[in-house]
């Protein structure tokens, strides 16, 4: 079973406030939850099976479009998150 666990502490400042306009919260833990989900398709994470176990298959489609070195992972989850939460505001 896939699953991303977020603590509740994600529910308070910096990252989220009443008081904040849903434009800064949906900025903030949007950026943060769409990190972790895009985890699901970056260097490693596209090695994994529904069941979490690494599996040999990567499709060459995937390897053509992703390289890079050591913080590939990290930026392409960055990118994601940022995606993400722009199209859950809007």
């Amino acid at each position: 079973m896939n699953q991303i666990v977020f603590r509740a502490a994600i529910l308070q400042k910096p990252l989220f406030d009443g008081l904040f306009d849903a434009s800064q919260n949906f900025g903030a833990i949007g950026t943060v939850i769409g990190h972790e989900i895009t985890h699901e398709f970056d260097n490693y994470g596209r090695k994994l099976d529904g069941d979490g176990n690494l599996s040999p298959e990567v499709t060459g489609a995937v390897l053509g479009n992703i390289s890079g070195q050591i913080s590939l992972g990290e930026t392409i989850a960055d990118n994601g998150g940022l995606k993400t939460s722009f199209h859950a505001y809007h």
